[in-house]
């Protein structure tokens, strides 16, 4: 929170009069308004989809940042069991290092490194039905065909 603080105060100079810093859980603060983005980085950020339904305008943006296929997956899930959601999407991000020496640029040969993934989706309109996504089954998803 700390760094967060100095990091807004470095950028624009000065704390700007609409940014404000509440410490605690999220789960746990009472929001007045609504906004424009909900950006979590904890390791349930599904416990939080209602709260972001609540609390973000329609158009608004979800956006988690989780580093495991589970928590992607619990957080896709809230997200289109709430209703209230674009259908989500998903990236992941890979860090790995660059050996560069004059034109000899390439990957570095042993890569230890870090995956992460951000899901994001938009908060509906009330009264707007979120679209189904037609997808196209997997071979065999739905047994043998009989003939």
């Amino acid at each position: 929170a700390t760094i967060a603080k100095a990091n807004v105060t470095d950028y624009f100079g000065e704390l700007p009069s609409q940014w404000r810093l509440d410490v605690g859980s999220v789960q746990e603060q009472e929001f007045v308004g609504t906004f424009d983005r909900v950006v979590l980085d904890m390791l349930a950020p599904w416990e939080c989809v209602a709260m972001a339904a609540k609390v973000l305008r329609p158009g608004g943006v979800f956006l988690a940042y989780v580093a495991t296929t589970t928590q992607l997956s619990a957080t896709a899930e809230a997200l289109k069991e709430d209703g209230h959601f674009t259908e989500p999407e998903s990236s992941e991000t890979i860090v790995r290092g660059w050996h560069h020496e004059g034109l000899a640029v390439r990957p570095q040969q042993r890569m230890i490194g870090h995956t992460g993934f951000l899901i994001q989706s938009r908060r509906m309109a009330p009264g707007v039905d979120v679209l189904a996504r037609r997808r196209r089954p997997a071979k065999g998803a739905y047994g043998v065909a009989e003939e």
